[in-house]
């Protein structure tokens, strides 16, 4: 019997799959049942597991079991399977569905078990395997529900008790746990369905009509949620639960009013592409990303990028790339402006509630993806939300780049004018979004749109080509002329070039060197990475020829390879392997290539393309990521245990709630909260202030005027061009404050070990020509204005600035006589010239003394390579400031910059004094600042 039962057996991915999976969740509850503590011992072993009271035998056991458990397991669950699935007569779609569930459910088993939390996610991927499977055995065992097990009847009913699930989960306050609650929704809401069938003898699919309405639940929870924190900044209190009723009740009544007027008859499929399915991916988006109430963030550098724009565009009326800008431009500020549309600005990050509207463009412009790959609402949803890593697959800031892979296409297929200028907005639209998506986007359509074209062996058509290039030019000169009523048109171009000095400012940015060792898996990201693209590429491209079809996948390979190509810049600069980082490295190479490997097998059955494209893409993204992987709870657990928007009556009443912010008393009171007080006693409402600690979120908490084009004002001025004209613009009456740095010194006072006073040379000599020290607040040191006397009204004093400070130029010195010498000393002025004796001090003419810009530039005839030399600011033998450089053997000259140390200005009868007796020649030199 038990002989006939296992030899009748035949393969069945789908059913391998499900088997798969339910050995996988019963390893996962054993390894997490198994303890390796050390009982008794057999043999007594005095060892270094013996004394931490560990035994190894069991790590053995362990391995060896769970092999055979999974490979029996796996057997006799196939068997099971195989024989009802046979019984139950099951369709091959629906076998599919199990299939896509089952896999799915394995790559989370998988995640878990390398620490990405995901076992409530697992849970419910096993809760709908197994309501399928029941389904399946009551559609076998009572003939009028064969119904049930068409896939998309199964599919709709399982998104339509989630929506229901998620409903009472938030009515409820989350009293009940969701897994729980999920299975008696789905019980009750299969026998509401089948019980209704009965009863009216509607279609299967007038009933999800019915209830339709469900689809706006998460737009529903989103305004409620919403409403009560309007109607709270009003004076109002709004029971938000009950207004999520009532308008989810009125969706209803609406609902069949217009369907009474104007019926409309969408089928299954439509129903599920059109409504159940985005609005499970928006449910998705809110429970995990949506975070009605923060905890207020603690990073003064990178949150002033989107905080001061908020800043600048409301109160002080400044447009976004007009007047000021931003590292990731718009992506970082459009969520900002919309909240600020409904609730004023605070001196608090409460726009960053909305922060997940990014996340939410993310996740639609991959389900849209998603639909063209598979042509399959479910398996796109199912990929999105229970793809552990699918933000590493997808490369988040990267993906915005596929609306151009999708205008290119527009204009292969008809390349009319329209299309044409379609492309050309849509790339200025995502150099505005953000600037490294916008530059790699179009470096990637300059080789997709050329290539595409070839091998479809079409004719560019040039006439509508020149035409839509002369339209868009002038549609940008009109543009800018209507800029140029509202601002005058030497602001505009001079922001212009200071964008432009930015973007091109790699060398100000970049790292030495790219990783600390050169192993073969640097040399796997640097070398092979580009050269597997280049070959993905060629892979395409053969496999469009062979056929001569160049499907979807095809396209999307190419584009996303040549996108790989295009990005691969920002890990040559930063973000790489010295940062511990290479996302920047592979950006969307997981996605090419598990494009590639779909168009190069060209699979029909969609579940099966399905899978095989989850499972490369997860073997792609564990095996090639070099740095670890977020270990924490995937984006589906969280918003399966622990959403903020279905627990936000837990933050409502704290006490140490702002508005929208769970604000830390201690961080504010050490960081900023008396510099505020400090401000606002000595400054008017229309003065500002200077940061020169780099940290820029001082404007937004001090609530105070930015006073350059740049949101991270210093980091941004990387060059003398960008310093130079914002000195220009500089008023110390307008600016009699400036912070000049932490207390005590950090790493953003010498970012990359770079001093700023070094870095910012020009604003340095200003600070040092204008302010003077006065005290230190909120661990900042506080310089004002030369000209005021206010009393110090016993705050601590700034004791350091007059110490003598070091800047190591290393080879600096070199490089900054090489680029005078480049201009042919056009630059600069020769103020006078000394030959050193062994023993001599050089004088500095009294001339320069205490004046900016000046430079010292030392002769050594005969170098040697990486010798370090000293050279000290001296004033009555007391060393004032010191210079140390590296030389070359290749160079005999070296320059340093004198004037950007503090006490070149307040000391006086200044000379140099050299450490080294091979430097035989120092001039001194003025720069004429244009």
């Amino acid at each position: 019997m038990l002989r006939k039962l296992f030899t009748s057996l035949k393969f069945e991915w789908e059913i391998l799959s499900v088997s798969l999976f339910i050995s996988a969740c019963i390893v996962l509850t054993y390894f997490q049942s198994v303890s390796f503590n050390l009982e008794i011992p057999s043999q007594l072993y005095i060892s270094q597991a013996s004394s931490d009271g560990i035994d190894a035998g069991k790590r053995i056991t362990f391995y060896y079991s769970s092999i055979f458990i999974l490979l029996f397991t796996s057997f006799i669950t196939y068997t099971f399977l195989y024989h009802l699935f046979n019984y139950c007569k099951v369709q091959t779609k629906w076998k599919q569905w199990v299939a896509v569930v089952s896999f799915s459910g394995c790559l989370l088993v998988f995640a878990e078990s390398m620490g990405a939390k995901s076992l409530g996610s697992i849970r419910l991927m096993a809760m709908i395997l197994l309501l399928g499977i029941l389904l399946l055995l009551l559609s076998r065992w009572m003939k009028s529900l064969n119904y049930v097990r068409h896939h998309h009847f199964i599919t709709a009913y399982i998104l339509s008790a989630l929506l229901i699930t998620i409903t009472l989960q938030f009515v409820s306050n989350s009293k009940f746990n969701f897994h729980s609650l999920f299975i008696i929704v789905s019980v009750v809401w299969a026998c509401l369905l089948v019980l209704c069938k009965q009863a009216t003898a509607c279609s299967v699919v007038s009933l999800f009509r019915i209830f339709r309405p469900l689809a706006i639940v998460p737009i529903i929870l989103f305004v409620s949620i919403e409403a009560y924190f309007f109607c709270e900044v009003n004076g109002v209190t709004l029971a938000y639960k009950t207004f999520f009723a009532i308008m989810l009740l009125i969706s209803f009544v609406m609902y069949f009013l217009k369907q009474r007027l104007s019926p409309s008859k969408p089928n299954l499929q439509n129903l599920i592409v059109r409504y159940f399915a985005p609005s499970i991916l928006l449910c998705f988006v809110l429970l995990s990303f949506y975070h009605p109430v923060i905890q207020q963030p603690e990073e003064l550098f990178e949150m002033a990028n989107p905080a001061n724009a908020q800043l600048r565009f409301w109160n002080y009326h400044e447009w976004p790339v007009i007047d000021f800008m931003s590292s990731h431009m718009l992506s970082e500020q459009f969520y900002g402006y919309l909240y600020h549309l409904l609730f004023p600005l605070y001196p608090q990050l409460d726009f960053l509630v909305y922060e997940f509207m990014y996340i939410l463009l993310f996740y639609f412009l991959g389900y849209y993806f998603c639909l063209r790959v598979f042509k399959n609402a479910g398996l796109a949803i199912c990929l999105l939300i229970a793809f552990p890593f699918i933000e590493n697959l997808f490369a988040i800031h990267l993906f915005f780049a596929v609306l151009a892979f999708y205008a290119c296409n527009k204009i292969v297929a008809q390349p009319t004018i329209k299309h044409y200028l379609i492309l050309a907005g849509t790339l200025v639209l995502l150099m505005l979004w953000r600037l490294d998506t916008g530059a790699a986007a179009i470096m990637a359509t300059c080789i997709y749109l050329p290539l595409q074209f070839y091998l479809r062996k079409q004719k560019i058509a040039w006439r509508n080509l020149l035409k839509s290039t002369l339209i868009f030019s002038a549609m940008l000169l009109f543009t800018f002329l209507l800029i140029f009523i509202f601002r005058s048109p030497s602001l505009i171009i001079e922001n212009i070039q200071l964008a432009l000095h930015y973007m091109s400012g790699n060398q100000a940015h970049a790292y030495s060197l790219l990783a600390n060792s050169f192993d073969q898996h640097t040399y796997f990201f640097y070398v092979l990475i580009p050269l597997l693209s280049i070959i993905g590429i060629a892979v395409n491209i053969y496999s469009i020829s062979k056929s001569k079809l160049s499907t979807f996948e095809h396209k999307a390979s190419i584009f996303f390879y040549i996108l790989v190509l295009a990005n691969f810049q920002r890990g040559l600069v930063r973000h790489h392997f010295i940062e511990g980082n290479d996302s920047f490295l592979v950006s969307a190479f997981y996605l090419a290539t598990a494009l590639c490997l779909l168009a190069f097998l060209q699979f029909k059955n969609i579940a099966f393309k399905f899978v095989v494209f989850s499972v490369s893409s997860f073997m792609l993204v564990i095996t090639i990521s070099y740095f670890p992987l977020a270990s924490g709870k995937t984006n589906v657990e969280t918003a399966l245990t622990s959403s903020t928007s279905l627990h936000l009556h837990e933050y409502l009443d704290q006490p140490n709630r702002q508005g929208r912010t769970m604000v830390n008393n201690a961080f504010a009171k050490t960081h900023y909260q008396d510099l505020k007080l400090f401000l606002d006693q000595h400054l008017k409402p229309t003065q500002t202030f200077f940061d020169f600690s780099n940290t820029p979120m001082l404007y937004f908490y001090c609530q105070r005027k930015v006073p350059s084009y740049f949101c991270q004002n210093q980091q941004n001025a990387i060059d003398a061009f960008i310093q130079q004209t914002d000195i220009k613009k500089f008023s110390v009456d307008d600016m009699p404050v400036v912070v000049y740095s932490n207390h005590p010194p950090n790493w953003f006072d010498a970012t990359d070990n770079i001093p700023n006073s070094l870095r910012q040379y020009y604003y340095a000599e200003y600070i040092y020509q204008n302010y003077k020290p006065y005290c230190i607040v909120s661990g900042r040191s506080i310089w004002i204005d030369k000209k005021l006397d206010w009393k110090n009204n016993n705050l601590p004093l700034d004791s350091n600035s007059s110490n003598s400070k070091t800047h190591d130029y290393k080879k600096l010195a070199m490089y900054v006589n090489r680029y005078y010498a480049h201009q042919n000393n056009k630059l600069l002025q020769v103020v006078s010239e000394y030959l050193v004796a062994d023993t001599s001090n050089i004088s500095i003419p009294h001339l320069i003394q205490g004046a900016s810009n000046i430079f010292a530039r030392i002769h050594i005839p005969k170098p040697h390579e990486g010798k370090t030399i000293t050279v000290s600011l001296m004033s009555n033998s007391t060393v004032c400031a010191n210079y140390t450089f590296q030389t070359l053997a290749t160079d005999t000259d070296y320059m340093i910059r004198l004037s950007n140390h503090y006490n070149w200005y307040t000391k006086r009868n200044l000379y140099l004094k050299v450490s080294e007796d091979n430097v035989k020649k120092i001039q001194f030199l003025s720069e004429g600042v244009q």
